[in-house]
């Protein structure tokens, strides 16, 4: 029995981009508070001081322990809302103040798949073949648009890093980019900021953003890294890891935001070079403006978080950034190729 008003109740496990997790309708679960937690945490295996979440559904890493609960939106300019849960591995505590924008993809299917969606936004005109989705993500307080392809009328298919073969594309867009209690889209006021690390004293130059979970950008070589590492050289080793914690905390006060928040990332960014990805594929650097190293909870992300992508493409639309200093096009423009090091090529970022 999962708690005391709850004994079954149907859930989805889905992949959403490089992400995957539990699908759970909102009027399935009890109201927000301890007894919900309780459940999901029950249902992903958590807490596991193993870290294998072996009697779960989770996968034992950050970005297969993750809840996504959707709701039919009572607001008719929405289709859903869709409420994002951190599932923490080794501790009772789900972080709610983020968001996961790969497994928003995920949300647009979900939607469609148990009738969530209004007639009158069923179909896209500007995107023919394609359903549209309009979501209120809750916990930024964001608008997107999910636009999930039909297969029998889309015949395009695409990879992304990290995950096998190919397969129709789902677009994500958000509309109304921001993060609750920060008002501007680089929180100073500036497009870098100085940040000094704890164990060397050292000042380096950083990026401040919040279009949607606030991250930080820095340069690689001002973590002594090249950019291209592969996840065994820096995944994590104690330098890294003591840097990278002190920077999420430096910005988050320099941004005014709470912590802990998992949200709060750390990318690092670096001028195109041709490497081996994890997969074995060479990636030539005239193909792509920029390399970016992210973080997750815990370890480097694996690929590229959907939050990430979002605020690199907008980020290295802006002059003066870190991110638009490290890309190899001098004439900024609004579509930005980038690759992460661990896996197969991402598909350009559209902003």
């Amino acid at each position: 029995m999962f708690s005391k008003t709850v004994k079954r109740m149907p859930i989805a496990l889905m992949r959403g981009g490089t992400s995957k997790g539990i699908f759970i309708k909102g009027g399935d679960l009890p109201p927000q508070g301890d007894e919900r937690d309780d459940i999901i945490l029950r249902i992903m295996g958590s807490p596991d001081r193993t870290g294998m979440q072996l009697d779960g559904l989770g996968g034992g890493i950050s970005s297969t322990s993750k809840v996504c609960i959707v709701s039919e939106s009572k607001e008719t300019q929405f289709d859903v809302n869709y409420l994002f849960g951190q599932v923490s591995i080794k501790e009772r505590k789900i972080d709610w103040k983020g968001s996961c924008a790969n497994l928003s993809s995920a949300v647009g299917l979900f939607a469609l798949r148990n009738g969530f969606t209004k007639s009158t936004k069923v179909a896209s005109p500007a995107s023919k073949g394609y359903q549209s989705v309009s979501v209120w993500q809750e916990n930024l307080g964001q608008h997107m648009v999910i636009e999930v392809a039909n297969p029998s009328l889309v015949k395009e298919r695409v990879s992304i890093p990290g995950v096998p073969g190919l397969a129709p594309p789902i677009k994500v867009r958000w509309v109304s980019p921001s993060f609750p209690g920060v008002n501007m889209l680089l929180p100073t006021g500036n497009v870098v900021d100085s940040i000094v690390l704890k164990d060397n004293a050292k000042q380096i130059a950083a990026t401040l953003i919040c279009g949607t979970n606030p991250t930080v950008f820095v340069r690689a070589e001002d973590l002594n890294l090249s950019g291209h590492e592969l996840p065994g050289e820096i995944n994590y080793n104690k330098t890294l890891e003591s840097d990278i914690e002190h920077i999420r905390n430096v910005a988050a006060k320099l941004m005014g935001i709470d912590m802990p928040n998992d949200g709060l990332r750390v990318c690092w960014v670096a001028s195109p070079k041709s490497y081996a990805a994890t997969n074995g594929e060479i990636i030539d650097a005239s193909k792509i403006n920029i390399l970016a190293r992210i973080t997750t909870p815990g370890r480097v992300h694996h690929a590229m978080t959907g939050t990430g992508a979002g605020n690199l493409a907008i980020a290295a639309n802006i002059l003066g950034t870190i991110p638009a200093s490290k890309c190899v096009a001098s004439s900024v423009s609004a579509e930005v190729s980038f690759r992460q090091i661990y896996c197969s090529p991402l598909p350009p970022c559209f902003i």
